[in-house]
């Protein structure tokens, strides 16, 4: 799969990083969400699934609208990032197969249908789009991403002026894996890694990537090891729906050389 790729901006924050957020929040604010998104450099579309079940992964299977779409939207067309982008994050073929126990077909078109309306959304001149499709399943199981990867080649045929890509949580075999997939943007969570060798060779190729013009998004919490780059951006781990909304701060902080 070939798609160029507009060069991110480099930061503005004297921090020199570029932060944004996996989607899924705790609580049942929609407003609140979108305060902590937009706190970020990259807001992502909130996703609450203490809100109701289709917010949550296998709860898109229903091919319902994201609830914060039009809140989101709205926020960016008032309040554009600097950085340029906005994220949107929803699953994948493979989970949905895997988790909602669809056929193959069945699963690729709810995923077509859940990103309907956010590929539809209009956003304000200058501003990009970033869609991933979230993977777990790859993850926990290391299934193959055929069906994945036939989506999202034709989700890029068709919509030209987005850049998608994948997001994967799991072991650290799975990520290092998917570090050699010439994907244009990629998001994966290094706090899988022990110190060691095999850490090493995945800084190693998340480095190469940004040389290539490829965009990784890292979620690793705390000092990170990774230089400043315009094609390196930070997120907190995987399952922030899960914290409590006091932590939340705090979580975001750490994102923080």
């Amino acid at each position: 799969m070939q798609q160029s790729v507009a060069s991110p901006r480099q930061p503005t924050t004297v921090e020199s990083v570029i932060r944004t957020s996996i989607g899924s929040w705790p609580g049942q604010s929609i407003e609140q969400a979108l305060e902590w998104a937009f706190s970020l450099d990259v807001p992502a579309l909130p996703e609450l699934p203490e809100l109701a079940p289709s917010e949550s992964l296998l709860g898109q299977a229903q091919g319902h609208a994201p609830l914060a779409l039009g809140a989101f939207v709205e926020r960016v067309r008032t309040h554009p990032p600097a950085s340029g982008w906005v994220k949107f994050q929803r699953a994948g073929p493979l989970t949905l197969e895997r988790g909602a126990s669809l056929r193959q077909a069945q699963a690729r078109a709810r995923t077509h249908e859940s990103l309907r309306p956010i590929l539809n959304a209009q956003l304000p001149v200058g501003v990009r789009r970033l869609v991933l499709l979230d993977e777990p399943m790859h993850g926990a199981q290391e299934a193959d991403l055929d069906s994945t990867e036939a989506t999202l080649a034709e989700l890029v045929r068709t919509n030209p002026s987005t850049t998608f890509g994948i997001h994967c949580c799991g072991k650290a075999p799975v990520v290092t894996g998917l570090l050699t997939r010439p994907w244009p943007a990629l998001s994966v969570d290094l706090g899988v890694f022990q110190p060691g060798p095999t850490l090493t060779e995945a800084l190693g190729q998340i480095e190469a990537r940004a040389r290539a013009g490829l965009l990784t998004i890292v979620a690793f919490e705390g000092a990170s090891p990774l230089p400043d780059s315009a094609w390196i951006w930070r997120s907190p781990s995987c399952g922030l729906a899960g914290r409590a909304t006091a932590e939340i701060p705090t979580r975001l902080s750490l994102l923080l050389p």
